[in-house]
């Protein structure tokens, strides 16, 4: 029962892949300043230090749900270049 206790509590105390542990809610926070009033975070998907999945939608219209990707840069948030996946992006080509 120690072993169980202790590989609980050991793995709950590890560092994150990047090396560092990550401030979730406090990165939700800083990109939904970012955002503003005109839509809003659902949820969140990967978080590192310097880049989040974010996913938002407008009001409560799940038609309007996209995933947007958010690179940091210096003490801001911002969108990154990168397709997002969801709403706005155009269908692939699939023709050969």
């Amino acid at each position: 029962m120690r072993t169980i206790i202790f590989a609980v509590l050991l793995s709950a105390c590890t560092t994150s892949v990047t090396g560092g542990r990550v401030n979730i809610p406090a990165t939700r926070h800083a990109i939904q300043t970012e955002i503003g009033t005109d839509r809003s975070i659902v949820s969140m998907g990967q978080v590192t230090d310097d880049k989040a999945i974010v996913y938002t939608q407008v009001g409560k219209d799940a038609a309007t749900r996209r995933e947007e990707v958010w690179t940091k840069s210096g003490d801001h948030w911002a969108p990154s270049q990168a397709p997002a996946v969801g709403g706005d992006v155009p269908p692939a080509n699939t023709a050969n």
